[in-house]
């Protein structure tokens, strides 16, 4: 279905984005001078909130993605060919 090196990469790339937006979130919430002075705090929140979800969601589906290719590689070679 997709070569390796292609999922690994899409992998790695929301992997990367799970972290940031988890290391943003972190300084956000528990560390005050991490939000001295931002007016804006509520919609930064929301917006790597959002941008959590989004890599967790595209990380499964990837990871789905692949175990469905194995299921059906799988299927293909244990059929009997005419």
């Amino acid at each position: 279905m997709f070569g390796p090196s292609l999922i690994s990469a899409s992998l790695a790339h929301f992997r990367a984005q799970e972290a940031e937006a988890l290391a943003v979130l972190e300084i956000y919430l528990n560390k005050a001078s991490g939000v001295a002075d931002h007016s804006g705090i509520v919609d930064e929140i929301n917006k790597w909130c959002r941008t959590l979800t989004e890599a967790r969601e595209n990380i499964t589906t990837l990871q789905n993605l692949i175990a469905n290719s194995n299921d059906v590689n799988t299927d293909t070679d244990t059929q009997e060919r005419p």
